[in-house]
């Protein structure tokens, strides 16, 4: 697989010196730092981690709305987003910032895969609000 084909060129440019490098562990600490960037600017935060994503995705009304949250399923989305995300910072990142890890290529190539389509995802979101029982998307 050629990951520079397969994801954001944004992303591929994160990561580019430690991948080509084979310093793969790092190329996706790389990514998920591309990742927290996005979240901190589009949710207009500040924090880290597991505690950033809680502050951008939780709660009633998050800064970052993957729907409307205005059904059940909608409601369930956003949570289980919120979810995959902490996952990623809890089971993925930490273990990488504070032990010595050396990722294979592959490994690597999925994360950054996920990471990606994560991204994807939160680019493309927008405001949502209601007005008087009208969904408004800003």
């Amino acid at each position: 697989m050629e990951i520079q084909k397969e994801i954001e060129p944004e992303l591929y440019e994160a990561i580019k010196i430690h991948y080509e490098a084979g310093l793969y562990s790092n190329a996706i600490l790389d990514a998920i730092k591309e990742l927290t960037e996005l979240i901190r600017e589009k949710a207009k935060l500040d924090g880290d981690g597991a505690n950033l994503v809680g502050q951008a995705f939780g709660g009633t009304s998050p800064p970052i709305k993957i729907s409307p949250m205005q059904k059940a399923s909608e409601v369930d989305e956003q949570r289980g987003f919120e979810q995959l995300l902490r996952g990623l910072y809890i089971g993925i990142r930490n273990p990488r910032t504070h032990e010595i890890y050396t990722d294979k290529k592959d490994s690597c190539d999925a994360i950054v895969l996920f990471v990606n389509y994560l991204i994807s995802i939160i680019r493309s979101t927008h405001s949502f609000f209601v007005l008087d029982g009208l969904q408004i998307l800003q």
